[in-house]
């Protein structure tokens, strides 16, 4: 579910960010979606030398979940001209649903 969470968040960049040009996602919370998409698909005798796939991926999933949380109070403390439009508030409820689906899939690990 990380990397479900990651491709929700992937998505919610190419759309709202790329082509409507409206809600951003941060560049440090797409390296991160990147990461827990693509650790679920690389070969795992590469990673097993840093730590276990299943350690990595809930590591992952809990940092993103932090930038969520940090992403929310940013743009409830700052307002004034984030979110004043439609696409906006949608592109924000996405990239927040990729957040919380990370966190939940790395809650769900047993690591």
């Amino acid at each position: 579910m990380v990397a479900l969470g990651g491709l929700v968040l992937i998505a919610t960049y190419v759309v709202f960010g790329l082509l409507l040009n409206d809600y951003w996602v941060g560049w440090i919370a797409m390296l991160l979606a990147i990461s827990a998409v693509l650790l679920q698909r690389i070969d795992t005798s590469y990673v097993e030398k840093l730590a276990p796939v299943p350690v990595l991926t809930k590591i992952i999933g809990y940092l993103l979940a932090l930038i969520g949380i940090l992403a929310l109070v940013e743009d409830l403390r700052f307002s004034d001209g984030t979110l004043n439009e439609f696409p906006d508030v949608i592109g924000a409820v996405a990239a927040y649903a990729g957040y919380v689906i990370a966190y939940l899939g790395a809650r769900s690990i047993k690591a």
